[in-house]
């Protein structure tokens, strides 16, 4: 399976691929930094790391099948026979490799925002999901079938099994029946274990050249370290956190949290006091004015700039005070009923915000002139104006002012009505406007969809499987209370209580998912 995916990767990404922007710009290599273009091997007799990996998995998969005795302890000749490349060449010959059938691939973790030059092999039928999903569907039918009629057989066949060279007759329905995990013993030169896990690690190593390869006493050093890393600090780490875990479970208040560290060098194993959470709070700073604009009253006897005369600047934190675990939880119906005007209505009315913008991240990033990476973000809130040629496009008989005239009498002025003036004269220039059925159709207005379809079309989340969903990106302001005035000329001036203030440290709104039969919403793309 290793090798088919490598396969569809550098089918749709050659080693020659480039990276493009959204503008077109190339933005160099994909295969460069931290990808390195892999190559699938091709099974070679006469490459050690292929042969052991054969070897020993083979024999591991039998013995845990019960398909043949296990090894024994202390038994240093256990399949003496059975563990050399020509053994393994032998089974090579006798085995089909399968067939290679190309899928879609995902690189969405490799560069969310790349447009690669190389066509993909998704345009094959093979590629195709949805058949890949019937074929593996009908194989693993079939394999069910084959069980099936072995079990069938199983209570008359017998079978014969040599141990340490006695012969004993076992039915085929215990040997079946005999499944038994394989505990992993790295000291054990004999049983496979090590053999696995180092032809594992030089196969993928290859598919990337990386060089030199580890060797089975490499393999056996590094398990070595990691077996105790995790018997010891690992599981004692575990259990410290658990025991947290339950006073959060039990409610206890943040007094009764503690702070562990774990000193096995010395024997020290010291608790303290968990520190408090960080809150936001509203601030208020007073920033010195530019002198060149103040009346002489404005400075005191040293020259210096009076209090009373500094610009007051609010940071607004809502809830006032709020840490990082307080959110703004939405009824559970918001997430697959509410639209953006509901959820700006329900902040407005229960939290006193009023919702100013949504610019929602969609998962992508682009990259800055300067080679720095920025998140990319698409407008929800308030909607985006949305062109609807087909039905408002004026008639190229018209001349522009009466143009002009068609599009105001159906509502639509400002940067809307210029937008569709530039395609009217677009289509004015090529002599004349295509069929309307080739028009392209007027995109959904974000203040039609529901939430759910908004994070799943605008910001690509997969919400299956989801409890709770945070909304990023809301831009909301209120309106403060009032400041209490000036005192002794020495503080700053009173805020206008009328005029609204940006909240720059708000909590996030908490969403419940629930209500989704697990597919996306009506609407909605694939993520």
């Amino acid at each position: 399976r290793n090798t088919a995916q490598i396969l569809d990767l550098v089918t749709a990404y050659p080693e020659d691929a480039r990276v493009t922007d959204k503008d077109g710009r190339d933005k160099g290599p994909f295969w460069s930094g931290h990808k390195r273009f892999p190559r699938a091997a091709t099974y070679d007799p006469t490459d050690e790391a292929h042969w052991t990996f054969l070897v020993s998995t083979t024999h591991l998969l039998s013995q845990m099948l019960g398909g043949q005795p296990r090894k024994q302890e202390d038994d240093e000749h256990y399949a003496a026979d059975e563990r050399d490349a020509a053994w393994a060449a032998d089974l090579a010959a006798r085995l089909a490799v399968p067939a290679y059938h190309a899928r879609a691939v995902d690189t969405s973790d490799i560069n969310a925002n790349a447009q690669e030059s190389s066509t993909a092999a998704t345009t094959s039928g093979e590629a195709d999901d949805a058949a890949v999903l019937e074929r593996e569907t009908a194989a693993a039918e079939a394999v069910v079938d084959e069980l099936a009629a072995i079990a069938a057989r199983c209570s008359t066949t017998q079978q014969t099994t040599t141990t340490n060279g006695a012969a004993s007759t076992t039915s085929v329905a215990a040997l079946v029946a005999d499944v038994q995990p394989e505990d992993f013993e790295k000291d054990d030169d004999y049983n496979f274990h090590v053999d696995f896990v180092a032809s594992c690690a030089n196969c993928r190593a290859a598919n990337y050249a990386i060089y030199p390869l580890a060797d089975h006493d490499k393999a056996k050093q590094t398990a070595g370290r990691i077996v105790p890393a995790i018997a010891t600090t690992t599981a004692a780490v575990t259990g410290l956190v658990m025991l947290e875990l339950f006073k959060v479970v039990l409610g206890k208040p943040n007094t009764a949290l503690r702070t562990r560290q774990i000193g096995l060098g010395v024997n020290v194993y010291p608790s303290f006091d968990a520190d408090n959470l960080i809150q936001e709070r509203t601030t208020e700073t007073l920033e010195r004015p530019d002198p060149a604009g103040l009346p002489e009253e404005a400075f005191d006897e040293k020259g210096d700039v009076k209090k009373s005369y500094f610009d007051k600047r609010v940071a607004v934190a809502y809830p006032d005070p709020h840490s990082v675990w307080t959110k703004l939880v939405a009824p559970d119906e918001a997430l697959t009923a509410w639209r953006p005007a509901e959820l700006a209505a329900w902040l407005l009315e229960t939290h006193g915000l009023t919702l100013t913008a949504w610019n929602l991240q969609t998962g992508a990033v682009e990259t800055d002139d300067d080679g720095k990476p920025r998140p990319v973000s698409t407008r929800v809130y308030p909607p985006a104006e949305v062109l609807d040629l087909r039905a408002n496009l004026p008639s190229l008989d018209l001349s522009k002012p009466k143009a002009m005239m068609h599009l105001t009498k159906r509502g639509i002025k400002g940067s809307l009505m210029m937008k569709y003036l530039a395609k009217w004269d677009e289509f004015k220039r090529r002599g004349g406007v295509p069929d309307p059925s080739d028009l392209p159709p007027p995109e959904t207005s974000t203040a039609d969809m529901t939430l759910a379809t908004i994070l799943q079309t605008k910001a690509h989340l997969d919400l299956r499987g989801r409890r709770r969903v945070l909304l990023d990106g809301l831009s909301c302001s209120m309106r403060l209370a009032a400041s209490g005035g000036a005192k002794d000329g020495d503080t700053a001036m009173e805020t206008d209580d009328d005029e609204p203030v940006d909240v720059e440290k708000l909590a996030p709104v908490l969403l419940k998912v629930v209500g989704l039969d697990g597919s996306a919403p009506e609407g909605a793309g694939a993520p």
